[in-house]
Protein backbone atom coordinates (compact mmCIF):
# COMPACT_ATOMS: atom_id res chain seq x y z
CA UNK A 1 0.00 0.00 0.00
CA UNK A 2 2.98 2.50 1.18
CA UNK A 3 4.09 2.36 -2.82
CA UNK A 4 1.16 3.02 -4.04
CA UNK A 5 -0.01 6.76 -4.00
CA UNK A 6 -0.28 8.64 -7.69
CA UNK A 7 2.87 9.68 -9.46
CA UNK A 8 3.09 11.63 -12.74
CA UNK A 9 6.69 12.88 -12.43
CA UNK A 10 8.52 13.15 -15.69
CA UNK A 11 7.78 9.71 -17.67
CA UNK A 12 7.19 8.08 -14.12
CA UNK A 13 2.97 7.15 -14.07
CA UNK A 14 0.83 5.44 -12.08
CA UNK A 15 -2.41 5.91 -10.94
CA UNK A 16 -4.02 2.49 -9.80
CA UNK A 17 -4.28 3.16 -6.60
CA UNK A 18 -5.76 0.46 -4.06
CA UNK A 19 -8.82 0.24 -2.50
CA UNK A 20 -7.07 0.99 0.82
CA UNK A 21 -4.97 3.59 -0.68
CA UNK A 22 -7.98 5.52 -1.73
CA UNK A 23 -9.61 5.22 1.70
CA UNK A 24 -6.47 6.65 3.19
CA UNK A 25 -6.19 9.63 0.56
CA UNK A 26 -9.73 10.34 1.48
CA UNK A 27 -8.87 10.79 5.05
CA UNK A 28 -5.90 12.47 4.32
CA UNK A 29 -7.68 15.37 2.18
CA UNK A 30 -10.69 15.52 4.57
CA UNK A 31 -8.84 16.04 7.87
CA UNK A 32 -5.66 17.18 6.55
CA UNK A 33 -3.20 15.84 9.55
CA UNK A 34 -0.25 17.40 11.15
CA UNK A 35 1.14 14.09 12.00
CA UNK A 36 1.43 10.85 9.94
CA UNK A 37 3.20 7.78 11.48
CA UNK A 38 3.50 4.56 9.50
CA UNK A 39 4.42 0.99 11.26
CA UNK A 40 7.51 -0.51 9.20
CA UNK A 41 9.45 -3.16 9.90
CA UNK A 42 13.51 -3.67 8.66
CA UNK A 43 13.81 -7.00 9.35
CA UNK A 44 17.53 -7.25 10.76
CA UNK A 45 20.09 -4.89 12.05
CA UNK A 46 19.03 -1.62 14.71
CA UNK A 47 16.05 0.82 14.79
CA UNK A 48 16.07 3.59 11.92
CA UNK A 49 13.50 6.32 11.21
CA UNK A 50 12.44 8.33 8.19
CA UNK A 51 10.89 12.02 8.83
CA UNK A 52 9.36 14.20 5.95
CA UNK A 53 11.51 17.01 6.84
CA UNK A 54 14.35 17.82 8.75
CA UNK A 55 13.03 18.28 12.93
CA UNK A 56 16.47 18.74 15.21
CA UNK A 57 14.76 18.49 18.56
CA UNK A 58 12.86 15.09 17.68
CA UNK A 59 16.01 13.70 16.04
CA UNK A 60 17.27 13.13 19.77
CA UNK A 61 14.53 11.68 21.43
CA UNK A 62 13.89 9.05 18.29
CA UNK A 63 17.67 8.40 18.74
CA UNK A 64 17.44 8.14 22.59
CA UNK A 65 14.40 5.85 22.38
CA UNK A 66 15.37 2.51 21.57
CA UNK A 67 18.13 2.22 23.72
CA UNK A 68 15.68 2.96 26.89
CA UNK A 69 14.19 -0.64 25.67
CA UNK A 70 17.12 -2.42 24.67
CA UNK A 71 17.91 -2.20 21.20
CA UNK A 72 20.65 -0.60 19.10
CA UNK A 73 20.03 2.24 16.42
CA UNK A 74 21.44 1.02 13.39
CA UNK A 75 23.90 2.69 12.03
CA UNK A 76 24.69 0.73 8.85
CA UNK A 77 24.10 1.26 4.80
CA UNK A 78 21.02 3.34 4.43
CA UNK A 79 18.50 1.19 2.25
CA UNK A 80 18.93 2.98 -1.04
CA UNK A 81 21.64 5.18 -2.47
CA UNK A 82 19.79 7.83 -3.10
CA UNK A 83 18.65 8.42 0.52
CA UNK A 84 19.68 11.78 2.63
CA UNK A 85 20.85 11.12 5.71
CA UNK A 86 19.03 13.54 8.13
CA UNK A 87 21.49 12.70 11.52
CA UNK A 88 22.66 9.54 12.51
CA UNK A 89 19.89 6.81 11.99
CA UNK A 90 17.77 9.61 10.66
CA UNK A 91 16.59 9.76 6.92
CA UNK A 92 14.60 11.77 4.54
CA UNK A 93 11.41 10.19 3.67
CA UNK A 94 10.44 11.96 0.58
CA UNK A 95 8.98 10.95 -2.90
CA UNK A 96 9.64 8.69 -5.28
CA UNK A 97 10.87 11.64 -7.78
CA UNK A 98 14.59 11.30 -5.56
CA UNK A 99 15.01 7.74 -6.72
CA UNK A 100 14.17 8.92 -10.12
CA UNK A 101 16.56 11.49 -10.60
CA UNK A 102 19.13 9.06 -9.05
CA UNK A 103 18.75 6.72 -11.53
CA UNK A 104 18.12 8.56 -14.73
CA UNK A 105 21.17 10.50 -13.62
CA UNK A 106 23.21 7.41 -13.44
CA UNK A 107 22.06 6.51 -16.93
CA UNK A 108 19.92 3.86 -15.61
CA UNK A 109 16.18 3.79 -16.78
CA UNK A 110 13.71 4.09 -14.84
CA UNK A 111 11.69 0.52 -14.61
CA UNK A 112 9.69 0.59 -11.75
CA UNK A 113 5.80 0.63 -11.68
CA UNK A 114 5.47 1.13 -8.07
CA UNK A 115 3.54 4.62 -7.17
CA UNK A 116 4.30 7.19 -4.70
CA UNK A 117 4.29 7.35 -0.84
CA UNK A 118 2.17 8.70 2.08
CA UNK A 119 5.10 11.19 3.26
CA UNK A 120 4.93 12.78 -0.40
CA UNK A 121 0.33 12.53 -0.55
CA UNK A 122 0.26 14.04 3.20
CA UNK A 123 3.38 16.28 2.42
CA UNK A 124 0.43 18.86 0.37
CA UNK A 125 -1.02 19.85 3.91
CA UNK A 126 2.93 20.61 5.30
CA UNK A 127 2.04 17.34 7.56
CA UNK A 128 5.00 15.75 9.27
CA UNK A 129 5.07 12.05 8.52
CA UNK A 130 6.88 9.47 10.55
CA UNK A 131 8.34 5.85 9.62
CA UNK A 132 9.66 3.85 12.08
CA UNK A 133 11.57 1.06 10.94
CA UNK A 134 12.23 -1.85 13.30
CA UNK A 135 14.36 -5.34 13.15
CA UNK A 136 12.69 -8.65 14.12
CA UNK A 137 16.22 -9.85 14.36
CA UNK A 138 19.10 -8.02 15.35
CA UNK A 139 23.33 -8.50 16.26
CA UNK A 140 26.01 -6.57 18.18
CA UNK A 141 26.84 -5.21 14.74
CA UNK A 142 24.09 -2.90 13.97
CA UNK A 143 25.21 -0.13 15.66
CA UNK A 144 29.33 -0.46 15.62
CA UNK A 145 30.66 2.41 13.87
CA UNK A 146 33.93 1.49 14.80
CA UNK A 147 36.65 0.65 11.81
CA UNK A 148 36.19 -2.39 10.28
CA UNK A 149 39.62 -2.69 8.78
CA UNK A 150 38.80 -3.02 5.37
CA UNK A 151 38.16 -0.20 2.48
CA UNK A 152 34.14 1.76 2.07
CA UNK A 153 34.82 1.35 -1.51
CA UNK A 154 36.49 -2.38 -1.45
CA UNK A 155 32.63 -3.59 0.78
CA UNK A 156 31.00 -1.31 -2.14
CA UNK A 157 32.60 -3.48 -4.46
CA UNK A 158 32.14 -6.69 -3.21
CA UNK A 159 28.28 -5.99 -2.98
CA UNK A 160 27.97 -4.92 -6.43
CA UNK A 161 30.01 -8.46 -7.38
CA UNK A 162 27.34 -10.27 -5.41
CA UNK A 163 24.62 -8.61 -7.02
CA UNK A 164 25.99 -8.68 -10.33
CA UNK A 165 26.47 -12.56 -9.95
CA UNK A 166 22.61 -13.02 -8.65
CA UNK A 167 21.44 -10.74 -11.71
CA UNK A 168 23.45 -12.95 -13.96
CA UNK A 169 22.33 -16.27 -12.40
CA UNK A 170 18.08 -15.38 -12.87
CA UNK A 171 18.62 -13.75 -16.23
CA UNK A 172 20.41 -16.66 -17.78
CA UNK A 173 17.73 -18.97 -16.18
CA UNK A 174 14.77 -16.86 -17.52
CA UNK A 175 16.39 -16.66 -20.34
CA UNK A 176 17.21 -20.60 -20.79
CA UNK A 177 13.91 -21.82 -19.82
CA UNK A 178 11.82 -18.90 -21.49
CA UNK A 179 10.30 -20.75 -24.35
CA UNK A 180 9.77 -24.27 -22.62
CA UNK A 181 7.56 -22.75 -19.77
CA UNK A 182 4.21 -23.78 -18.80
CA UNK A 183 3.02 -21.30 -16.45
CA UNK A 184 5.00 -18.16 -17.75
CA UNK A 185 2.90 -15.34 -15.92
CA UNK A 186 2.80 -17.18 -12.56
CA UNK A 187 3.39 -14.77 -9.80
CA UNK A 188 6.88 -16.29 -9.40
CA UNK A 189 8.24 -15.59 -12.83
CA UNK A 190 7.19 -12.18 -12.93
CA UNK A 191 8.86 -11.06 -9.60
CA UNK A 192 11.57 -13.28 -11.13
CA UNK A 193 11.72 -10.93 -13.83
CA UNK A 194 11.56 -7.60 -12.27
CA UNK A 195 14.28 -8.35 -9.22
CA UNK A 196 16.95 -9.99 -11.88
CA UNK A 197 16.52 -6.28 -13.46
CA UNK A 198 16.29 -4.94 -10.21
CA UNK A 199 19.58 -6.28 -8.97
CA UNK A 200 21.42 -5.69 -12.00
CA UNK A 201 20.27 -2.01 -11.35
CA UNK A 202 21.59 -2.76 -8.23
CA UNK A 203 24.79 -4.01 -9.00
CA UNK A 204 26.01 -0.89 -11.26
CA UNK A 205 24.82 1.52 -8.73
CA UNK A 206 26.90 -0.21 -6.23
CA UNK A 207 30.07 -0.15 -8.83
CA UNK A 208 29.57 3.13 -9.33
CA UNK A 209 29.73 4.43 -5.56
CA UNK A 210 32.85 1.72 -4.90
CA UNK A 211 34.51 4.39 -7.69
CA UNK A 212 33.55 7.66 -6.08
CA UNK A 213 35.93 9.74 -4.80
CA UNK A 214 33.69 9.91 -1.67
CA UNK A 215 34.38 5.98 -0.85
CA UNK A 216 37.96 6.02 -0.40
CA UNK A 217 38.03 5.90 3.65
CA UNK A 218 37.96 2.90 6.03
CA UNK A 219 34.13 1.47 6.29
CA UNK A 220 32.79 1.14 10.00
CA UNK A 221 31.83 -2.59 10.72
CA UNK A 222 27.92 -1.61 10.75
CA UNK A 223 28.55 -0.68 7.05
CA UNK A 224 30.27 -3.63 5.94
CA UNK A 225 27.79 -5.46 8.21
CA UNK A 226 24.97 -4.38 6.73
CA UNK A 227 26.02 -4.57 3.10
CA UNK A 228 26.93 -8.19 4.10
CA UNK A 229 22.91 -8.45 5.55
CA UNK A 230 21.43 -7.08 1.95
CA UNK A 231 23.87 -9.16 -0.15
CA UNK A 232 22.35 -12.88 1.88
CA UNK A 233 19.05 -11.37 2.00
CA UNK A 234 18.74 -10.64 -1.83
CA UNK A 235 20.35 -13.79 -2.66
CA UNK A 236 18.02 -16.48 -0.21
CA UNK A 237 15.01 -13.85 -1.72
CA UNK A 238 15.13 -13.33 -4.75
CA UNK A 239 16.98 -16.72 -5.71
CA UNK A 240 14.49 -18.31 -3.69
CA UNK A 241 11.73 -16.72 -5.73
CA UNK A 242 12.96 -17.99 -9.12
CA UNK A 243 13.39 -21.63 -7.61
CA UNK A 244 9.68 -21.51 -6.61
CA UNK A 245 9.17 -20.57 -10.37
CA UNK A 246 11.00 -23.64 -10.87
CA UNK A 247 9.38 -25.78 -8.29
CA UNK A 248 5.86 -24.71 -9.88
CA UNK A 249 6.93 -25.75 -13.30
CA UNK A 250 7.64 -29.44 -11.88
CA UNK A 251 4.81 -29.16 -9.86
CA UNK A 252 2.65 -28.99 -12.78
CA UNK A 253 3.95 -31.67 -14.64
CA UNK A 254 6.72 -29.32 -17.05
CA UNK A 255 9.86 -31.69 -16.79
CA UNK A 256 11.39 -30.53 -19.51
CA UNK A 257 15.16 -31.12 -19.77
CA UNK A 258 15.90 -27.63 -20.27
CA UNK A 259 13.68 -26.88 -16.67
CA UNK A 260 15.22 -29.31 -14.77
CA UNK A 261 18.64 -28.25 -15.38
CA UNK A 262 17.62 -25.00 -14.30
CA UNK A 263 16.50 -26.16 -11.38
CA UNK A 264 18.92 -28.02 -10.67
CA UNK A 265 21.90 -25.28 -11.13
CA UNK A 266 19.71 -22.73 -9.40
CA UNK A 267 18.88 -25.12 -6.01
CA UNK A 268 22.66 -26.01 -5.95
CA UNK A 269 23.66 -22.28 -5.53
CA UNK A 270 20.91 -21.49 -3.29
CA UNK A 271 21.72 -24.50 -1.22
CA UNK A 272 25.28 -22.12 -1.20
CA UNK A 273 23.99 -19.45 -0.09
CA UNK A 274 21.94 -20.45 3.31
CA UNK A 275 25.33 -22.43 3.93
CA UNK A 276 27.20 -18.56 3.63
CA UNK A 277 24.15 -17.03 5.50
CA UNK A 278 24.32 -19.23 8.62
CA UNK A 279 28.21 -17.99 9.18
CA UNK A 280 27.60 -14.15 8.94
CA UNK A 281 26.88 -13.89 12.63
CA UNK A 282 24.52 -14.21 15.35
CA UNK A 283 21.15 -12.97 15.29
CA UNK A 284 19.00 -12.43 18.45
CA UNK A 285 14.65 -12.40 17.81
CA UNK A 286 13.89 -9.06 19.45
CA UNK A 287 10.94 -9.76 21.59
CA UNK A 288 7.53 -8.26 20.71
CA UNK A 289 7.00 -5.84 23.62
CA UNK A 290 10.10 -4.02 22.55
CA UNK A 291 9.30 -3.46 19.32
CA UNK A 292 5.78 -2.15 20.36
CA UNK A 293 7.47 0.17 22.76
CA UNK A 294 9.61 1.36 19.98
CA UNK A 295 6.78 2.54 18.04
CA UNK A 296 4.49 3.63 20.71
CA UNK A 297 7.23 5.98 22.04
CA UNK A 298 8.18 7.71 18.31
CA UNK A 299 4.98 8.07 17.85
CA UNK A 300 4.32 10.11 20.82
CA UNK A 301 7.82 11.65 20.46
CA UNK A 302 6.47 13.00 17.11
CA UNK A 303 3.25 14.30 18.28
CA UNK A 304 4.77 16.29 20.89
CA UNK A 305 6.92 17.83 17.99
CA UNK A 306 4.35 18.77 16.08
CA UNK A 307 2.55 19.94 19.78
CA UNK A 308 5.76 22.28 20.49
CA UNK A 309 5.93 21.03 23.40
CA UNK A 310 9.06 18.41 22.92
Amino acid sequence: MEWTFPLDYKDAYFDAALPETQALMRLIDSDRPDLVCSLHNSELGGVYYYLSRAEPPLHLALQALPGHVGLPLDRGEPEAPYITRLDDAIFQGTSISRAYDYLTGLGEPWTSSAGDNTASYAGRYGALTLVTELPYWTSDTADDDGPAGTGYASALAAHARALADLSSLMAETIEAVAGALMVPDSPFWRASRSFATMMASGARSARSRSTSPEADRPATVAEVSSLAEATHSFRLRYGGILLRALDGELAVGNTRPVVRAARERVAARHAEWVAGDALIGEYRTIPIRQLVATQYGAVLAAAAQVAGVL
